[in-house]
């Protein structure tokens, strides 16, 4: 169970908490109506890729297939904010299936790839068995169980992600760059995964530290808002080399190319996919 409870700060808005997680920020401590503001705020991170997805996206076809993952990514930004605002139940859950649907999203599009008559099928039993996993945790009050699904969702999406780079893609130079996408990604989610435990093993003292730095600069210590931009970018980009996969496979020889462009902060960056 990860539960802090926090001293002080305004009376909440929201009501008491009713969430079976709570992390490490103390609640709050700036307004009223925000229980987390820097764990709600990071969301934005969340929204701006899933904004980028589209954009790139909008006029591709079919719209579903290469849409559908932005659009969890979006739920996800907003789920996740609706938790950490509220401290509620209701948003707890809606973070925890908009996170199931994003990495179910991926999962399926790497898994079906242009295999077209497994994917209802997949698509229904991956729902199936996710909606079990979620009643299941929710019944059993453990947390964990949504974290170690979630953490091996993504552990297949990365081992299947690599195949497929070995097995479609021709050009040694598009293979190197999308190798390193896929590592990038990877390093993404492990160091916010990284951010996070630290949140959660060492809350006490981050606390401590942060009432000693005062605002803004405790707000760098908020180490589970870095967990949500470091996953969104992760995120990201296996969204992005799914779409290329997808396409190199239709192209034939994998020539097709990506550019990443840096924006600010470092930590995002911007995918466009070459499709001439």
């Amino acid at each position: 169970m990860v539960y802090f409870a926090s001293e002080g700060g305004k009376l909440p808005f929201w009501g008491q908490a009713t969430a079976a997680t709570n992390f490490c920020e103390e609640d709050y401590h700036l307004t009223p109506y925000i229980a987390e503001f820097v764990n709600s705020l990071t969301n934005a991170g969340y929204v701006y890729y899933a904004i980028l997805g589209l954009r790139n996206n909008w006029g591709r076809r079919p719209f579903a297939d290469f849409n559908l993952q932005y659009f969890a990514l979006l739920f996800v930004g907003i789920g996740s904010a609706s938790f950490h605002m509220t401290l509620k139940r209701a948003g707890q859950s809606a973070d925890q299936i908009s996170m199931f649907l994003a990495a179910a999203a991926v999962l399926h599009r790497v898994i079906v790839f242009n295999n077209a008559p497994y994917k209802t099928p997949l698509a229904l039993a991956l729902g199936l068995i996710l909606a079990l996993v979620f009643w299941t945790q929710l019944v059993l009050d453990r947390p964990v169980i949504h974290w170690v699904v979630f953490a091996s969702m993504l552990a297949v999406i990365w081992r299947r992600v690599i195949f497929l780079i070995e097995r479609n893609i021709k050009d040694k130079r598009m293979v190197i760059k999308t190798r390193g996408m896929a590592l990038s990604g990877f390093a993404a989610f492990a160091i916010g995964y990284g951010f996070w435990v630290v949140d959660v093993s060492y809350c006490t003292e981050l606390r401590v530290l942060r009432r000693y730095l005062g605002l803004p600069s405790a707000w760098l210590l908020e180490f589970h808002g870095w967990w949500h931009l470091f996953t969104g970018a992760g995120a990201y980009l296996y969204m992005a080399l799914a779409e290329y996969l997808h396409l190199a496979s239709i192209d034939g020889d994998g020539r097709k190319d990506i550019t990443i462009e840096k924006a600010w902060p470092a930590l995002f960056n911007t995918v466009t996919i070459n499709t001439s």
